[in-house]
């Protein structure tokens, strides 16, 4: 069996301790696959910098991949970063393109980050939306953009003042069952929740919304420093991503194997 021990960050952390991730593969006997974002020069001077790590300790590199390459340069940094690995004789195992849907987060994760739960459509809770909109319009505009689809699939933050706003998503769903993303409503004052016939009519709509008892400003804070990991309970999204990596790197050379050309051989 293969067993993966997973990093945390550079191979230099843990040095303050004298026992840094290189030190740590040494004394397991392990080989290292270095893993770094997607760019050019600064891809590789961060690898530079975590070879020079691992030489010291005298661990080997088996190979490199490369992560959230921007698509339009998958095939400049296969030639570019092949031919620079290849002087140094480290194999390139693959280039593994942006996926947004990779680190789109579920109506769980945003719950999680708020501290909140699901109060209508529960079923749904992990549904990922297509981006997140706070609304600011007036209402008439809002239901204009639902009419052409805009928001169909979003995450809509809604100040929990703007109960028309919800009322509209209502009438839409009602109409169309179009609203296919979620909705959060926001404010600190007990009067901004959503009172008992509005919540009803939400549980009949199944659609996944939360009150988080926080200021706008703060919920917006929360989600723009936010990053969803991929977790066991979020199926949808975990097995997108091992399709996405087998797609785009060569298992043969990932697991010791020849080769290096950075493309999909191995499965």
């Amino acid at each position: 069996p293969n067993v993966v021990v997973e990093g945390t960050g550079h191979m230099g952390v843990g040095s303050i301790v004298g026992l840094d991730n290189a030190a740590v593969a040494k004394l397991l006997g392990l080989e290292v696959v270095l893993v770094c974002e997607g760019g050019l020069g600064s891809a590789f001077d961060e690898l530079s910098l975590n070879l020079a790590v691992c030489a010291a300790q005298g661990v080997k590199v088996r190979c490199v991949v490369l992560n959230r390459v921007q698509p339009a340069k998958v095939e400049m940094m296969r030639d570019y970063l092949g031919r620079a690995l290849g002087r140094i004789g480290v194999p390139l195992a693959g280039l593994v393109p942006t996926e947004p849907f990779l680190a789109a987060p579920s109506m769980g994760d945003f719950a999680k980050l708020l501290g909140q739960r699901l109060i209508s459509g529960e079923e749904h809770v992990l549904r990922h939306c297509g981006g997140v909109q706070f609304v600011t319009c007036s209402v008439r505009r809002f239901e204009e953009r639902l009419a052409e689809g805009e928001y169909s699939d979003r995450l809509l933050v809604v100040h929990g003042s703007r109960l028309g706003i919800l009322e509209a998503c209502l009438r839409h769903h009602a109409q169309t069952g179009e609203i296919r993303g979620g909705v959060i409503f926001t404010g600190t004052r007990h009067s901004w929740a959503p009172d008992e016939p509005i919540l009803a009519r939400l549980r009949e709509s199944r659609i996944p919304t939360m009150h988080a008892p926080l200021e706008t400003t703060e919920v917006a804070e929360r989600i723009q420093k936010f990053t969803a990991k991929l977790n066991a309970t979020d199926r949808q999204r975990t097995e997108a991503a091992i399709r996405h990596v087998q797609a785009h790197v060569d298992m043969d050379v990932l697991l010791g194997g020849a080769g290096g050309g950075g493309g999909p051989r191995g499965r």
